[in-house]
């Protein structure tokens, strides 16, 4: 190595290739990398960090650096958010001013609620995410919120103040969990207000749900729809009449079913009443009734597919039968459920070499990207590059739904 070469060292990069850096950088190695020197910490860097969600808690037992020293610092940028009960405090309130986008991370205490609350008004907060172990105090939390636009409500076990869709006519993106107990169950009448409402996920345990939401929620105004059935209680005829009637009435071009329910050749054909972009099928399907069923498909503006797909689906010659179906796909996402030590023996040069094959025989020029994952190991494969990813999870190829973290996707394609 030459003396030039061994000298070259990160501060000896220019402002564009550093903040370049720092935009592939997770919050808490940026905030250790920006403490290294007086360049490092420079402002501009932190605004290629200003819509990622920051975590505050991963920040308290992570980095190098004092939370009291940074946050002054980084806070007025920080405009996407999680915290718990802990980061509820003073400190975290007065500096971090612009945040638009909250997630709280686990139950918080009743004086917590009413702080945060206060905070919340002040702050004219548009996303809002109240996540599974929220227990308790969500009328303190919520009391008197208006002007949202994303709300996620992911609990059974609590009721929202009455008056509070009322205060949110401008919701367009939202997610409920729905019980089976009619004391917990939301009245979905109150939905009716929601005039601007365009993403909508449910989880639920009961498909009934789909005719009050037939029945109240402005249907062709929706431009993304979810259902997530817990226990094996699905009833394929409702569905198949509240797709149809959706397909016919709304503007839904992303569509995503989920849950313990297995779906056959006549609930497949249903989704050909749609004109999809995106595709999203957690559910389990037979290769027989998935292949006829889309033979000729309506949808010839499918970007984004997403299926839970068997190890022995993974051969080269199916994908290309999907890629048959639709021409138009540039991104594939298979959820391989099996374990990993059978998923690795299925992906050899060859199946890469004979992918590269078939998207030089597809109309256009559009990128294919494939990614395979399981529980513990993950392929990302995208065409032309050959790139080969192997790891933990990977989400380079999900799509980009409103509401949707991980299980419900949030990140761009």
């Amino acid at each position: 190595m030459s003396n030039k070469t061994s000298e070259l060292c990160i501060t000896s990069l220019n402002e564009t290739v550093l903040l370049r850096i720092f935009k592939l950088l997770n919050w808490i190695d940026s905030i250790n990398l920006s403490a290294t020197c007086k360049r490092m910490k420079n402002i501009n860097f932190w605004l290629s960090k200003q819509n990622e969600e920051f975590d505050f808690n991963g920040f308290v037992e992570n980095a190098t650096v004092p939370i009291g020293n940074i946050l002054p610092v980084i806070g007025p940028y920080i405009r996407v958010a999680k915290i718990s009960e802990q980061e509820i405090r003073e400190l975290f309130m007065v500096n971090c001013c612009n945040i638009k986008s909250l997630k709280i991370d686990g139950s918080i205490s009743r004086s917590a609620a009413i702080t945060l609350n206060t905070w919340l008004k002040q702050l004219k907060i548009e996303s809002l995410s109240i996540g599974q172990t929220f227990e308790d105090h969500v009328e303190e939390l919520l009391n008197g919120i208006e002007g949202l636009r994303s709300f996620v409500f992911d609990s059974f076990q609590k009721l929202l103040p009455e008056d509070f869709f009322n205060q949110n006519t401008s919701i367009r993106h939202l997610l409920l969990i729905l019980g089976d107990s009619q004391e917990l169950s939301l009245d979905l009448s109150s939905l009716q207000v929601l005039h601007s409402l365009q993403s909508l996920s449910i989880t639920t345990e009961r498909t009934t749900v789909l005719i009050d939401v037939r029945k109240y929620v402005k249907i062709e105004q929706l431009q993304e729809f979810s259902i997530n059935i817990l226990d094996d209680n699905w009833d394929a005829c409702i569905w198949d009449d509240f797709a149809t009637y959706l397909a016919e009435n709304s503007k839904v071009d992303k569509l995503r079913m989920n849950g313990c329910i297995d779906i056959d050749h006549r609930t497949c054909s249903t989704l050909n009443s749609f004109n999809l972009k995106s595709l999203w099928l957690d559910v389990s399907v037979s290769w027989e009734d998935f292949t006829s069923s889309f033979r000729e498909s309506a949808m010839p503006r499918l970007k984004y597919l997403r299926l839970e797909w068997p190890i022995s689906w993974c051969r080269t010659e199916k994908i290309g039968r999907i890629l048959d179906i639709w021409p138009t796909v540039e991104a594939i996402c298979l959820n391989v459920q099996e374990g990993s030590s059978n998923l690795i023996m299925h992906f050899k040069d060859e199946f890469y070499a004979d992918l590269l094959k078939r998207y030089d025989n597809r109309p256009g020029s559009s990128e294919l990207r494939i990614h395979i994952f399981s529980s513990e190991i993950s392929f990302n494969f995208v065409s032309k590059r050959y790139n080969v990813i192997e790891g933990k999870e990977c989400c380079s190829c999900k799509e980009s739904f409103q509401l949707w973290d991980d299980d419900r996707v949030k990140c761009n394609l």
